[in-house]
């Protein structure tokens, strides 16, 4: 789990690193730098330091305090140790972010439900209208989850009531890479404001930072609103941790948090299997003939549903036949 990570992982910022690893010698920082310090060898910093005019033993002060921030680098491998990339937040904010998810709700939502999106499965009305069923469930609420198609990526979102009113939300967004490096970015979602623009398209209303990722933004708002639809969705505990904390007690390790598993229920996902043909299908041979249209995501009186695929086209045009039922 990515919030278990954060809890007991160290965490790195580029003036903690420094600040572990102090010298005197200021131009570090033209070689010391996470983008160009594995680029550059030691032949090559050692020429720049010459030119510049230093000693022998502050060369050598340099290039130990060099290898000793390149060994902190080098240990953030994104599960004992992140390397904290510049963000919206203050170091103390991030310290602040990790005793928030400890006390967090906290929701692992599954591949299945992660990829099958509102946008992509829901026709824009349908995304807009489904916006007033969101709520939190729990303040503070945390999710993650990550894309069949993006596996390297583990994201998670810090969520918490915000606004005198009650209507924002806050977001804590962290961007786990699998190379290490953590980036948490923070802004406000209006879940209210989920509108059809111009084009067609959904847009919630974002402040902060977090305006950079509005299409993240709209996915949250999606997110919770489907954990909120218990005819689509399937919440579980995850297994009982007893044993192995116990365990890891004995060893010094941290607990791992209790969390809840979010997935789709199993008629949503047979229809999503068949979606997935009708869409090869209809790609190949058109819509317009009698045939099956896919199951798709609707808004009744009381929340988000699943549509189960039916017959439609004009079958005076031909009918397109299927070796499945619906």
């Amino acid at each position: 789990m990515l919030c278990d990570r954060i809890a007991s992982a160290k965490w790195h910022t580029e003036a903690s690193i420094r600040s572990q690893v102090p010298t005197e010698l200021e131009p570090v920082h033209l070689i010391v730098d996470a983008h160009r310090a594995s680029d550059i060898t030691n032949e090559q910093a050692r020429d720049m330091l010459e030119k510049a005019g230093f000693s022998q033993d502050q060369l050598r002060a340099y290039f130990a305090a060099l290898d000793r921030q390149l060994a902190i680098m080098n240990s953030c491998d994104g599960k004992t140790a992140f390397r904290l990339l510049d963000g919206s937040m203050s170091e103390e904010r991030h310290f602040a972010f990790r005793e928030d998810v400890a006390r967090a709700q906290r929701f692992a939502l599954t591949r299945a439900f992660a990829d099958a999106s509102l946008t992509k499965l829901a026709t824009p009305q349908t995304v807009a209208d489904a916006a007033k069923w969101f709520r939190l469930s729990h303040d503070p609420m945390w999710m993650e989850w990550e894309f069949s198609d993006h596996p390297a990526h583990h994201f998670g979102a810090l969520l918490t009531a915000a606004g005198d009113d009650g209507r924002g939300v806050q977001v804590r967004l962290a961007d786990a890479a699998g190379v290490g490096y953590l980036h948490v970015t923070e802004g406000t979602i209006w879940p209210d404001t989920v509108r059809l623009a111009e084009g067609g398209d959904c847009k919630v209303e974002v402040d902060g930072e977090l305006e950079r990722w509005p299409g993240m933004a709209l996915l949250i708002v999606d997110y919770v609103v489907r954990i909120n639809s218990p005819r689509i969705t399937e919440t579980r505990p995850c297994d009982d941790l007893t044993a192995l904390n116990h365990k890891r007690s004995k060893n010094g390790k941290p607990p791992l948090f209790s969390h809840h598993i979010v997935d789709l229920n199993k008629q949503v996902k047979a229809g999503l299997r068949l979606a997935e043909r009708f869409d090869a299908d209809e790609a190949a041979h058109g819509k317009r003939r009698l045939h099956w249209r896919r199951g798709h995501f609707k808004c009744c009186r009381t929340g988000v549903f699943w549509w189960n695929p039916h017959l439609a086209g004009k079958a005076e045009l031909g009918l397109i036949e299927k070796d499945y039922v619906a």
